[in-house]
């Protein structure tokens, strides 16, 4: 399961959030999910959430080319408890992966930023992880919608 809570004054293009709505915090588990159109990060990308996790393993963030999973895609994800920031632009996926554990229950912050090829991963203000695409492409082309929680078996590849 996985939980996430809005970051006061939070407002970007695809999503805005500010402090006069109510606060509800979404819970996923299982095949639960959101779905919100597509992110709109063509050159740039800047995520920032705060989280908590109630298993090892789970989908928080997928966006992709294509509904079938091919072609580029950028997705936040917790994998044996570790968070990790993945995309592709084309020339093969780069993964970013958290130096620590996430602890099971407790919020976490996380920030992951991309621009061009370069990208960075903060998870609870420690040190950031930094990466970047091989090969010359430097966009991310997205076409389908983008989805919290779980891929639905329809968007998987």
């Amino acid at each position: 399961m996985l939980v996430v809570r809005k970051k006061p004054s939070l407002e970007r293009k695809s999503i805005a959030l500010s402090d006069d709505s109510p606060v509800e915090i979404p819970a996923f588990s299982g095949g639960s999910f959101l779905e919100l159109p597509k992110l709109q990060a063509y050159t740039r990308l800047s995520l920032e959430l705060e989280f908590k996790i109630f298993g090892s393993n789970g989908i928080i963030l997928y966006n992709g080319q294509t509904p079938s999973g091919s072609g580029d895609f950028v997705s936040l994800s917790v994998r044996d408890g570790f968070v990790e920031f993945r995309y592709n632009l084309g020339s093969g996926p780069v993964i970013l992966k958290s130096p620590h554990r996430l602890q099971q229950g407790k919020f976490h912050r996380l920030v992951a930023k991309r621009y061009l090829r370069d990208g960075v991963l903060t998870l609870d203000g420690q040190e950031d992880v930094a990466g970047h695409s091989e090969g010359t492409l430097k966009s991310l082309d997205l076409a389908d919608n983008m989805f919290l929680g779980y891929i639905p078996s329809e968007n998987k590849g």
